[in-house]
Protein backbone atom coordinates (compact mmCIF):
# COMPACT_ATOMS: atom_id res chain seq x y z
CA UNK A 1 0.00 0.00 0.00
CA UNK A 2 1.09 3.56 -0.93
CA UNK A 3 2.43 5.52 2.13
CA UNK A 4 -0.07 8.52 2.86
CA UNK A 5 1.33 12.38 1.91
CA UNK A 6 -0.45 13.34 4.67
CA UNK A 7 0.18 10.74 7.33
CA UNK A 8 4.09 11.40 5.90
CA UNK A 9 3.45 15.18 6.77
CA UNK A 10 2.38 14.52 9.97
CA UNK A 11 5.10 12.38 11.10
CA UNK A 12 7.87 14.42 9.51
CA UNK A 13 7.52 17.55 8.24
CA UNK A 14 9.93 19.01 11.55
CA UNK A 15 12.05 15.85 11.33
CA UNK A 16 15.99 15.95 9.57
CA UNK A 17 15.00 14.30 6.60
CA UNK A 18 14.01 17.89 5.16
CA UNK A 19 10.47 17.31 3.97
CA UNK A 20 9.70 18.92 0.84
CA UNK A 21 5.96 19.59 -0.74
CA UNK A 22 5.35 20.64 -4.05
CA UNK A 23 2.85 23.38 -5.13
CA UNK A 24 -0.41 21.73 -5.96
CA UNK A 25 -0.74 22.14 -9.72
CA UNK A 26 -0.55 18.63 -11.18
CA UNK A 27 -3.50 16.40 -11.90
CA UNK A 28 -3.53 12.41 -11.65
CA UNK A 29 -3.89 10.47 -14.86
CA UNK A 30 -2.38 7.11 -13.81
CA UNK A 31 -4.07 4.12 -13.26
CA UNK A 32 -1.88 4.12 -10.37
CA UNK A 33 -2.72 7.30 -7.26
CA UNK A 34 -0.09 6.58 -4.70
CA UNK A 35 3.26 5.74 -5.53
CA UNK A 36 6.47 6.51 -4.35
CA UNK A 37 10.31 5.65 -4.76
CA UNK A 38 13.87 6.88 -5.76
CA UNK A 39 14.38 9.81 -8.12
CA UNK A 40 15.78 10.05 -11.87
CA UNK A 41 15.35 13.20 -13.78
CA UNK A 42 15.06 14.51 -16.83
CA UNK A 43 15.23 18.02 -18.62
CA UNK A 44 13.83 18.93 -21.58
CA UNK A 45 11.51 20.82 -23.58
CA UNK A 46 8.50 19.99 -26.06
CA UNK A 47 10.72 16.89 -27.17
CA UNK A 48 10.80 13.63 -25.71
CA UNK A 49 13.64 11.27 -26.55
CA UNK A 50 15.25 11.37 -23.76
CA UNK A 51 12.04 9.81 -21.59
CA UNK A 52 11.54 7.79 -24.19
CA UNK A 53 15.23 6.18 -23.97
CA UNK A 54 15.11 6.15 -20.05
CA UNK A 55 11.79 4.50 -20.16
CA UNK A 56 13.10 1.73 -21.85
CA UNK A 57 15.61 1.18 -19.67
CA UNK A 58 14.77 -0.90 -16.39
CA UNK A 59 13.50 1.25 -13.71
CA UNK A 60 14.14 -0.76 -10.21
CA UNK A 61 11.05 0.72 -8.32
CA UNK A 62 12.08 4.47 -9.62
CA UNK A 63 9.99 7.32 -9.91
CA UNK A 64 10.92 9.27 -13.41
CA UNK A 65 10.31 12.96 -12.99
CA UNK A 66 10.79 15.38 -16.23
CA UNK A 67 11.04 19.32 -16.20
CA UNK A 68 9.07 19.76 -19.68
CA UNK A 69 9.90 23.60 -18.95
CA UNK A 70 6.09 23.77 -18.10
CA UNK A 71 4.86 23.93 -21.57
CA UNK A 72 1.34 23.25 -22.63
CA UNK A 73 1.82 23.81 -26.19
CA UNK A 74 2.61 19.75 -26.89
CA UNK A 75 2.65 16.40 -25.15
CA UNK A 76 5.79 15.05 -24.27
CA UNK A 77 4.27 11.65 -23.47
CA UNK A 78 1.31 9.57 -24.61
CA UNK A 79 -0.12 5.99 -23.62
CA UNK A 80 2.89 4.40 -25.56
CA UNK A 81 5.99 5.51 -23.18
CA UNK A 82 3.57 4.93 -20.81
CA UNK A 83 3.33 1.72 -21.29
CA UNK A 84 6.98 1.47 -21.73
CA UNK A 85 6.89 2.35 -18.22
CA UNK A 86 4.71 -0.15 -17.19
CA UNK A 87 7.00 -2.94 -18.33
CA UNK A 88 10.22 -2.19 -17.54
CA UNK A 89 9.22 -1.06 -13.86
CA UNK A 90 8.81 2.37 -13.16
CA UNK A 91 6.70 3.18 -10.24
CA UNK A 92 5.66 6.83 -11.63
CA UNK A 93 6.60 9.61 -13.87
CA UNK A 94 5.78 13.63 -12.60
CA UNK A 95 6.26 15.60 -15.53
CA UNK A 96 6.55 19.50 -15.75
CA UNK A 97 4.06 19.29 -18.76
CA UNK A 98 1.37 17.98 -20.82
CA UNK A 99 0.80 14.39 -21.69
CA UNK A 100 -1.84 12.98 -23.93
CA UNK A 101 -3.70 9.80 -24.85
CA UNK A 102 -4.91 10.03 -21.04
CA UNK A 103 -7.65 7.85 -21.07
CA UNK A 104 -5.78 4.76 -22.28
CA UNK A 105 -3.17 6.15 -19.43
CA UNK A 106 -6.25 6.04 -16.25
CA UNK A 107 -6.03 2.26 -17.20
CA UNK A 108 -2.19 1.51 -17.07
CA UNK A 109 -0.78 0.21 -13.66
CA UNK A 110 1.48 3.22 -13.15
CA UNK A 111 1.35 6.52 -11.42
CA UNK A 112 1.26 9.68 -13.44
CA UNK A 113 1.37 12.95 -12.44
CA UNK A 114 1.21 16.14 -15.22
CA UNK A 115 -0.02 19.66 -15.71
CA UNK A 116 -2.56 18.64 -18.23
CA UNK A 117 -3.35 17.26 -21.58
CA UNK A 118 -2.65 18.25 -25.23
CA UNK A 119 -3.77 16.74 -28.25
CA UNK A 120 -0.38 17.61 -30.32
CA UNK A 121 2.36 15.21 -29.78
CA UNK A 122 6.11 16.81 -29.75
CA UNK A 123 7.83 17.20 -32.92
CA UNK A 124 10.62 17.96 -34.72
CA UNK A 125 11.14 21.74 -36.51
CA UNK A 126 14.11 22.21 -38.03
CA UNK A 127 15.79 24.82 -40.98
CA UNK A 128 16.81 21.57 -42.87
CA UNK A 129 12.43 21.43 -43.71
CA UNK A 130 10.53 23.68 -46.05
CA UNK A 131 10.15 27.07 -44.65
CA UNK A 132 7.57 28.79 -46.64
CA UNK A 133 8.23 31.87 -45.44
CA UNK A 134 8.15 30.85 -41.62
CA UNK A 135 10.16 31.99 -38.70
CA UNK A 136 11.70 29.41 -36.56
CA UNK A 137 11.44 30.49 -33.07
CA UNK A 138 13.65 28.28 -30.97
CA UNK A 139 13.50 28.40 -27.27
CA UNK A 140 17.44 27.61 -26.18
CA UNK A 141 16.22 28.42 -22.52
CA UNK A 142 18.48 31.24 -22.61
CA UNK A 143 21.86 29.45 -22.21
CA UNK A 144 25.08 31.15 -22.93
CA UNK A 145 27.21 28.41 -22.07
CA UNK A 146 26.95 27.06 -26.26
CA UNK A 147 25.87 28.33 -29.67
CA UNK A 148 22.08 26.85 -30.73
CA UNK A 149 22.76 28.23 -34.79
CA UNK A 150 25.58 28.20 -36.87
CA UNK A 151 26.54 29.46 -40.36
CA UNK A 152 25.38 25.90 -42.05
CA UNK A 153 22.18 26.04 -40.41
CA UNK A 154 21.62 29.66 -41.41
CA UNK A 155 22.42 28.61 -45.28
CA UNK A 156 19.95 25.68 -44.64
CA UNK A 157 17.47 28.04 -43.73
CA UNK A 158 18.00 30.44 -46.68
CA UNK A 159 17.77 27.74 -49.01
CA UNK A 160 14.87 25.91 -47.75
CA UNK A 161 12.91 29.30 -47.68
CA UNK A 162 12.76 30.49 -43.89
CA UNK A 163 12.26 34.39 -43.44
CA UNK A 164 14.29 33.93 -39.83
CA UNK A 165 15.03 32.51 -36.75
CA UNK A 166 15.18 33.79 -33.45
CA UNK A 167 17.04 31.98 -30.61
CA UNK A 168 16.64 32.46 -27.24
CA UNK A 169 19.98 31.35 -26.75
CA UNK A 170 23.31 31.87 -28.57
CA UNK A 171 25.06 31.95 -32.30
CA UNK A 172 28.24 31.47 -33.73
CA UNK A 173 29.79 32.23 -36.88
CA UNK A 174 28.06 36.11 -36.81
CA UNK A 175 30.58 37.29 -39.36
CA UNK A 176 29.39 34.87 -42.26
CA UNK A 177 25.28 34.91 -41.07
CA UNK A 178 24.98 38.73 -41.23
CA UNK A 179 25.75 38.40 -44.97
CA UNK A 180 23.00 35.91 -45.75
CA UNK A 181 19.84 36.90 -47.01
CA UNK A 182 17.89 35.60 -43.45
CA UNK A 183 16.92 37.56 -40.39
CA UNK A 184 18.44 36.18 -37.22
CA UNK A 185 18.22 37.26 -33.78
CA UNK A 186 19.61 36.12 -30.85
CA UNK A 187 21.20 36.73 -27.20
CA UNK A 188 24.69 37.00 -28.39
CA UNK A 189 27.14 34.98 -30.01
CA UNK A 190 29.28 32.11 -28.35
CA UNK A 191 32.33 30.27 -30.16
CA UNK A 192 31.44 26.46 -29.18
CA UNK A 193 28.78 24.74 -30.98
CA UNK A 194 26.38 22.50 -29.18
CA UNK A 195 26.09 18.66 -29.37
CA UNK A 196 24.75 17.68 -32.78
CA UNK A 197 21.78 15.92 -30.65
CA UNK A 198 20.30 17.58 -27.75
CA UNK A 199 17.05 15.33 -26.78
CA UNK A 200 17.84 17.06 -22.70
CA UNK A 201 19.82 16.31 -19.89
CA UNK A 202 19.31 13.70 -17.70
CA UNK A 203 20.41 12.81 -13.83
CA UNK A 204 20.78 16.86 -13.00
CA UNK A 205 18.68 18.50 -10.69
CA UNK A 206 15.71 19.70 -11.75
CA UNK A 207 13.26 22.53 -9.92
CA UNK A 208 9.67 23.05 -10.40
CA UNK A 209 6.81 23.50 -8.00
CA UNK A 210 8.23 25.51 -5.06
CA UNK A 211 10.68 22.39 -5.05
CA UNK A 212 13.88 20.64 -6.20
CA UNK A 213 14.07 17.09 -7.43
CA UNK A 214 17.82 15.53 -7.08
CA UNK A 215 18.56 12.00 -8.78
CA UNK A 216 18.44 9.76 -5.44
CA UNK A 217 16.29 11.65 -3.53
CA UNK A 218 13.02 10.32 -2.59
CA UNK A 219 9.37 11.10 -3.55
CA UNK A 220 5.99 10.43 -2.56
CA UNK A 221 2.76 10.79 -4.39
CA UNK A 222 -1.17 10.58 -4.39
CA UNK A 223 -4.19 12.28 -4.61
CA UNK A 224 -3.25 15.15 -1.88
CA UNK A 225 -0.14 16.09 -3.58
CA UNK A 226 3.99 15.61 -3.77
CA UNK A 227 6.51 15.36 -0.99
CA UNK A 228 10.05 15.09 -1.55
CA UNK A 229 12.79 13.87 0.99
CA UNK A 230 16.46 13.64 1.38
CA UNK A 231 15.44 9.91 2.57
CA UNK A 232 13.77 7.54 2.87
CA UNK A 233 10.10 7.94 5.05
CA UNK A 234 8.91 4.87 6.53
CA UNK A 235 6.24 4.51 9.76
CA UNK A 236 8.25 2.32 11.36
CA UNK A 237 9.59 3.05 14.90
Amino acid sequence: MALSTADLCDKYIESPARLKIAEPVFRDFGGVKGFSGPIETIRCFESNPMIRKTLGEAGEGRVLVVDGGGSKRVAIMGDMLAKMGVENGWNGIILNGCIRDSAIIAKLPIGVKALNTYPLKSAKTHPGERGEGRVLVVDGGGSKRVAWFLAVLAKMGVDNGWSGVIINGCIRDSAIIRTMPIGVKALSTYPLKSAKTHPGERSCTVAFAGVEFKPGDHVYADEDGILVSETEMTFDE
